[in-house]
């Protein structure tokens, strides 16, 4: 009989930790930050932005940093919002984002990195 007892407590506790324990959350490349501050920072690094979406208040300052080995091209995917100069490893480009909107970007030099920011 306390062999059943205790086999239902174990039951019982492992679907408490199932119900109330959050997921963890992936470190993957779909990582995203929202902010009400007035700037706000993206790392290249291990070739990919981090994070990879930034939600933003009209007016906020996005700066690209690149943390990352080889050298980048941070550019707009509409054509003419903003494009960096070649950012080599250690420098940063700055762009202020003066109204609402979506605007996706991507790595002009290696076109596998995307990001975007997200102007509520």
């Amino acid at each position: 009989m306390a062999r059943h007892l205790r086999i239902r407590i174990v039951i019982a506790s492992f679907i408490s930790m199932l119900l109330f324990v959050p997921p963890m959350t992936s470190c993957g490349t779909d990582s995203s930050t929202s902010t009400h501050a007035d700037s706000v920072t993206v790392r290249i690094i291990d070739g990919k932005f981090d994070p990879r979406i930034v939600e933003v208040d009209p007016g906020t300052t996005v700066t690209w940093t690149n943390d990352d080995v080889t050298d980048h091209l941070v550019t707009s995917l509409e054509p003419g919002i903003f494009t960096s100069p070649y950012l080599q490893p250690g420098s940063s480009y700055s762009f202020q984002f003066p109204a609402p909107g979506s605007f996706r970007y991507y790595d002009d030099i290696r076109n596998t990195l995307k990001g975007e920011v997200i102007v509520r």
